[in-house]
């Protein structure tokens, strides 16, 4: 039975998690864009959800003299979570301490890999969540497109985001702010005729330089969130073999929530378990002396959850 003595926080590694969140967002992590964390004092809970219904009534609020104003009232839904423990760790031999800090942080690059395997995780569980078929299943909340985007020359992009962005609006009340989709499909996007010939207008002459706020333009939304995460789907080792985490089969029209207020109708939000840290989970270290090693381990308690399915629109057979 290995040797160990009770694990000490460090909060002085905990930086890996704020700074390994800066790392994700540049390398490709958007699982927290998409759905935003909200940190929470408790592992679990209830929480009120204003109904669409109520929160895009169209009422009479005109009133006549000597008589009372109009009323309206509503209930508010109730709503769940539980945050769940994710964590990682890494061992540190003391032999590989001692020969290779001179060159690295060995010490931090342990916690930023272990951050990394928690945040990787993360991403893969909000990808199930939000191309999922079975969650938006009707045709009021997925369309599969006629023309994929991967061919250029007949792909109607701008049409298929419009008709998305329509059902949304019908379905909810609520105005689509981002597409979703991964970097593959981004790539495919500046590619079609349709938003070559479209950004022109915002003078891109040049397909190469097109950017990602030029498309959001074309397609009428705030922006687009485009993962570049990839992943090894090979077996324990066999050679890599990459794909992306975000399935490029899909893409996705959505109101993305933007504060922190739980009344604001949206897609959805991680609930974040705050109790150990406030900077998105806590690194701790132990001793391991049946392998002479320092233990470094980050963990995190989250709760990924969708809040108002019609609030979004899902995209299909975007990649043939």
């Amino acid at each position: 039975m290995p040797i160990q003595v009770s694990a000490i926080d460090r909060p002085d590694l905990e930086t890996a998690f704020f700074e390994l969140d800066m790392v994700a967002r540049n390398s490709g992590f958007i699982a927290q864009r998409v759905l935003p964390i909200f940190n929470t004092p408790s592992q679990t809970g209830s929480f009120g959800v204003l109904p669409l219904e109520a929160l895009k009534a169209q009422v009479n609020t005109r009133r006549a003299v000597g008589s009372d104003y109009p009323r309206n009232k509503f209930k508010l839904n109730d709503a769940t979570y539980n945050c769940v423990e994710y964590g990682q760790e890494y061992p540190l031999d003391d032999s590989e301490l001692k020969n290779y800090s001179n060159w690295f942080e060995l010490d931090m690059i342990s916690a930023q890999m272990a951050v990394y395997d928690v945040l990787n995780d993360q991403e893969q569980r909000v990808e199930d969540l939000v191309f999922n078929t079975t969650t938006w299943s009707t045709a009021a909340l997925k369309t599969s497109v006629t023309n994929e985007w991967d061919d250029a020359a007949n792909a109607t992009p701008r049409e298929d985001v419009n008709a998305a962005i329509n059902a949304v609006v019908t379905g909810s009340g609520l105005r689509p702010n981002a597409v979703i989709m991964s970097d593959k499909v981004f790539r495919n996007l500046k590619l079609t005729d349709q938003i070559v010939e479209l950004v022109k207008f915002a003078g891109f002459d040049d397909p190469k330089n097109i950017t990602e706020q030029a498309v959001a333009d074309a397609l009428n939304v705030d922006e687009l969130i485009i993962a570049d995460q990839t992943k090894n789907t090979a077996n324990s080792g066999q050679n890599y073999s990459g794909d992306y985490v975000w399935d490029d089969e899909f893409a996705m029209v959505a109101h993305v929530i933007k504060n922190r207020d739980l009344r604001s109708p949206g897609l959805g939000r991680i609930f974040h378990w705050d109790a150990d840290s406030d900077s998105g989970g806590t690194i701790e270290t132990y001793r391991e002396e049946k392998i002479r090693s320092t233990i470094y381990r980050a963990r995190a308690q989250f709760d990924e959850e969708i809040l108002f399915v019609e609030s979004a629109h899902l995209l299909e057979n975007i990649t043939a």
